[in-house]
């Protein structure tokens, strides 16, 4: 099961890693973006704020 804590501060910090580049940039894009498929299809999007980040807009399945 996802937990939304997980995807707190920590989630947005793998964004920004991923948007200053670096040595390991593609791999670990393409590792989050897996992740982050996995956590939409156990997700669902709830009613929020469009400025929150979107996994901040989701809750899991019930």
């Amino acid at each position: 099961m996802c937990d939304g804590i997980l995807f707190g501060g920590a989630r947005g910090r793998l964004a920004g890693l991923i948007r200053n580049g670096g040595r390991r940039t593609h791999r670990l894009a393409a590792e989050v973006e897996r992740l982050d498929q996995r956590y939409r299809d156990a997700t669902v999007e709830v009613p929020a704020l469009s400025t929150q980040p979107w996994w901040n807009r989701r809750l899991p399945w019930l």
